[in-house]
C-alpha cells in the first residue's frame, strides 16, 4: 500500500502531496518519469531508496502500486481488456469531488473515458453536485445511511458503495437526477430483500423496464439498461409493494478507459465505514472491480476525540474489508489536506494533524 499527502508544507516524516499526484504513473517503465519534486518533496524523500521503489514527486512505496500502473500502461498501450477503474473512499473532501475530478479529467484526457462511473441518485445530501456532471433534481425517497448509536452500529449495514442508499416504500414515490456526461448504458443498483418492493425505470422521459427486488435474502441487485452515448435523465418510481432500496447509478461507455468513483460521505471518518456489514462491502467492491482504491480520511479525525492508535487500527480493517472483495486491487492512502484552527486573530495548523498523518503511514 502506497501513501502520500495532500499539502505541501508541513512535514511529517510522510511524502506530501497534492491530491492529482495521488495517482502519479512512475513505477511502470512504459510510462514517463514525472517532473523533478519540488523542494519540500525533496527535502524529505529518501535518500539512497531502490529506483523501483523512490520517492516520486509525493508519492511514497511507488512499487506497492506497481500492478494498478502496469494496468495503465497496458490501457496506453491498448492491450488487454476492460476499463482500468478507481474507487475513492473518503469524506466531504471525495463526495463534492472537487479534488477527484481533476484527477479523473487527467487520467481520462490521457487513457481514454471509460465512463463517469458510479453516481448516487436523487437527494441523498441537501445538494449532490459533483463536478458539474450531477444535478440532484429531486426525489420522494429518503436516504438511508449507515451511523452508530450508543457506541453501536444502527441499521442493516447495506447501503451500497458510497454508504447512503435512497429508500421508500411509497407507491408513486420518485427518485430522479439529471447526469449531464454521455453514458452508452447506465447500471441502476439496488438491495435485494425478502421484503422488497418493485420500482419502474424511466430514462430520458421513456419506460426502459420494471425491476422486481424481492428475493430469499439481502443481497445486492443490478440490473444495465443500454443507451445513446449522450448525457441522461432517469427516474425510478417505487411500486408500494415493498421497500425499494437503491443505491445509485454507474455510468459506463462503450469504449475503454479509465474512471474514478467519488465515494465519499460528508463528515465521514476512517471508522465510519466499518459501522457497514462487512460481506456487503466486499460484495460492492467486488462488483466495483477497481485495480486501485484510496482511502481519504483523516480531516474529521484531526478536531474530535480520535487516537492515532485507533486511526491506524481503522485504516488496517478498512483495507482487510475492502480486500475481502477487491484482492488484486492497489490501495493508497491519501493523507488529509491541512486545517487550521483560530486562535484570537491566528490560524494555526491543528496540532494532531502530523499524529495522524504518522498513523496512516503505519497503516500504510
Amino acid at each position: 500500500m502506497g501513501s502520500t499527502r495532500n499539502d505541501v508544507e508541513a512535514q511529517a516524516g510522510s511524502v506530501t502531496a497534492a491530491p492529482s499526484a495521488a495517482v502519479a504513473p512512475a513505477a511502470a517503465s512504459a510510462l514517463p518519469v514525472p517532473a523533478a519534486p519540488s523542494p519540500a518533496s525533496t527535502a524529505i524523500s529518501t535518500p539512497g531508496a531502490p529506483a523501483s521503489d523512490a520517492v516520486v514527486g509525493h508519492l511514497e512505496h511507488p512499487a506497492s502500486l506497481v500492478r494498478f500502473f502496469e494496468r495503465l500502461a497496458d490501457l496506453e498501450a491498448s492491450r488487454g481488456a476492460g476499463d482500468v477503474r478507481i474507487a475513492q473512499l473518503g469524506d466531504s473532501h471525495t463526495a463534492s469531488d472537487y479534488g477527484v475530478s481533476v484527477v479523473r479529467a487527467q487520467l481520462v484526457a490521457r487513457f481514454g473515458d471509460g465512463g463517469r462511473g458510479f453516481i448516487p441518485i436523487g437527494q441523498p445530501y441537501k445538494r449532490l453536485f459533483q463536478a458539474g456532471e450531477l444535478v440532484s433534481d429531486g426525489t420522494d425517497f429518503e436516504p438511508l445511511e449507515g451511523h452508530s448509536s450508543g457506541g453501536r452500529p444502527a441499521g442493516d449495514g447495506c447501503y451500497g458503495p458510497s454508504g447512503i442508499a435512497m429508500t421508500s416504500s411509497i407507491a408513486g414515490a420518485r427518485v430522479y437526477s439529471t447526469y449531464g456526461v454521455a453514458a452508452t448504458s447506465l447500471e441502476v443498483a439496488y438491495g435485494e430483500a425478502p421484503r422488497g418492493g418493485s420500482f419502474e425505470v424511466t430514462i430520458d422521459g421513456k419506460k426502459a423496464g420494471r425491476i422486481e427486488t424481492r428475493s430469499d435474502a439481502r443481497r445486492a441487485g443490478f440490473r444495465v439498461f443500454e443507451a445513446a452515448d449522450t448525457p441522461h435523465r432517469i427516474e425510478l418510481r417505487a411500486n408500494g409493494d415493498g421497500e425499494v432500496r437503491v443505491y445509485g447509478v454507474r455510468l459506463d461507455r462503450d469504449k475503454r478507459g479509465v474512471t474514478v468513483d467519488a465515494l465519499g460521505i460528508n463528515g465521514a471518518k476512517a471508522t465510519t465505514p466499518l459501522d457497514w456489514d462487512a460481506g456487503h462491502t466486499a460484495e460492492q467492491m467486488k462488483h466495483l472491480a477497481p485495480a486501485l482504491v484510496i482511502f481519504a480520511y483523516g480531516t474529521n479525525e484531526l478536531g474530535d476525540s480520535t487516537t492515532p492508535e485507533a486511526h491506524e487500527q481503522a485504516f488496517v480493517e478498512l483495507a482487510r474489508r475492502v480486500r475481502a472483495g477487491a484482492p488484486n486491487a492497489a490501495c493508497l492512502i491519501l493523507g488529509p489536506p491541512d486545517r487550521a484552527a483560530k486562535s484570537g486573530t491566528t490560524w494555526t495548523t491543528m496540532p494532531k494533524l502530523d499524529a495522524i498523518l504518522a498513523a496512516q503511514k503505519r497503516a500504510a
